[in-house]
């Protein structure tokens, strides 16, 4: 899982699967989606990076 952004002020997450083609999650309100997806990768022990400008993103809405 790749959490980035998409846009200036966009998060989201890239799901890249072994087959087919990779999932792209962008842009729900509230933010609650994708911390789902952080805990549920975190159960099941899947790699999981940030890029920069979603840790500046998440730094600033805390």
């Amino acid at each position: 899982m790749k959490f980035t952004t998409g846009g200036w002020a966009t998060k989201g997450v890239i799901i890249c699967l072994k087959k087919g083609l990779n999932i792209r999650i962008f842009g729900f309100n509230p933010d609650e989606v994708l911390k789902d997806i952080l805990n549920y990768g975190k159960e099941k022990n899947i790699s999981i990076t940030k890029s920069k400008d979603y840790m500046i993103l998440e730094k600033n809405t805390n």
